[in-house]
């Protein structure tokens, strides 16, 4: 990708950090040394036509991890008339080489895979086919660059020959298979984990929570409750819109998943935190396993702690303010606090939460303690403790 597509890409990093306080999302690269081990894959390579491949993905035989960036390519540049989806299909009515795809198989699967690298590719086939892009748009070929023969041209509007030619088109695609199990208990040496990350970085740095998708595969009911907590409206009156407002700003959608996906793994595991967010997060993805009804119980709790939020405290982004910009150590800490007074199956009302918060916010636990971070391991628990205590000790 070239290096102005990626500035275009990263928009999201002055206006993100403009108004978030926020030292403990800075993360640490987790080396992993093993001496002596070596994973051990197959892997083999396949031309496979656009149809097959793209009947695969829509019936769910080739699966996109959750948590990847979004679908990025139909946002136009800023500084040509290129649009890179009809690009894309132009380059493949011309019939020019396309970059191999890659789908990930565990040992035990059959069909069915996940794609590692190539989301944007396969999904631009797919709305091509069906006319439309998933925000609804009509996919006509534009922009600069594009055969006048197909241009402003849908799927549907095109020759048969051409739509023949489009179906039958080869797109090389990389099969990876596990045959021994990865290192135990490390989320960073994960083999998936790894390709993913080392596939999809060459245009523009993959965020840790893109990369944490593919760590929890196999973990549907953790995946499916974080999913359907993305859905609720609660979050967008206690986050400022610099973290909520993705549909002006689409790469921050990631960033807001991952705060979500935080109060999550606060909520339930942060006498684990380990004063690395990233190994934190990476390991509550893979570790903490729910049957159904625990993701039922674990949902309600949630969404009763962010709609007791939204509707009681006030304006939520202003007390989350201390300082005139957002503290996520305070939002942390006051989100887990009245979690546990719901989970404990406990009541509360606006009154004993304005008094909670106030002597929370006395203690100043959510600020830097002398020269030490506020992400210190010692401090995150002690700061998260404290705010159960309170919350518990004042109903």
């Amino acid at each position: 990708m070239p290096n102005k597509e990626k500035e275009e890409l990263n928009y999201y990093d002055e206006y993100y950090k403009n108004d978030v306080e926020d030292e403990i999302s800075d993360y640490e690269e987790n080396d992993t040394e093993t001496e002596n081990f070596q994973y051990n894959i197959d892997s083999y390579t396949n031309s496979i036509q656009v149809s097959r491949l793209i009947e695969d993905f829509e019936k769910g035989l080739i699966k996109i991890p959750d948590f990847q960036r979004p679908y990025v390519w139909n946002k136009r540049k800023r500084s040509t008339k290129r649009h890179s989806p009809s690009l894309f299909i132009d380059s493949i009515l011309l019939g020019l080489p396309i970059p191999a795809m890659t789908i990930y198989k565990t040992p035990e699967a059959k069909d069915e895979g996940f794609l590692i690298d190539g989301k944007q590719r396969l999904m631009t086939m797919s709305f091509f086919k069906r006319n439309l892009f998933n925000d609804g748009n009509v996919f006509c070929l534009e922009g600069e660059g594009i055969r006048k023969d197909w241009k402003g041209k849908k799927y549907s509007d095109l020759d048969e020959n051409l739509k023949e030619r489009f179906n039958r088109a080869y797109i090389p695609t990389t099969f990876i298979r596990q045959i021994t199990k990865d290192i135990p208990d490390e989320p960073g040496a994960s083999s998936i984990y790894l390709l993913f990350d080392r596939l999809n970085s060459g245009g523009y740095s993959l965020l840790p929570h893109e990369k944490r998708g593919v760590l929890g595969i196999n973990n549907k009911e953790l995946l499916n409750l974080a999913n359907n907590l993305y859905l609720l409206k609660g979050w967008e009156t206690v986050f400022p819109p610099s973290i909520t407002d993705y549909i002006k700003y689409p790469a921050n959608e990631t960033l807001y998943k991952e705060y979500v996906f935080r109060t999550i793994a606060f909520a339930n595991s942060y006498n684990t935190y380990s004063g690395n967010m990233q190994l934190f997060l990476d390991s509550f993805i893979q570790s903490y396993k729910l049957n159904a009804e625990d993701e039922k119980k674990h949902y309600n709790i949630m969404e009763k702690t962010i709609s007791f939020l939204s509707e009681n405290a006030n304006n939520t982004t202003t007390i989350f303010k201390p300082n005139k910009i957002f503290n996520t150590s305070l939002f942390d800490a006051i989100f887990v606090g009245l979690y546990h007074v719901f989970k404990n199956n406990n009541s509360i009302n606006k009154d004993i939460f304005i008094k909670c918060y106030n002597e929370f916010l006395n203690t100043k636990l959510y600020e830097r303690q002398g020269k030490q971070s506020i992400a210190n391991k010692q401090d995150v628990i002690k700061r998260i403790s404290k705010s159960i205590e309170i919350f518990s000790g004042n109903r």
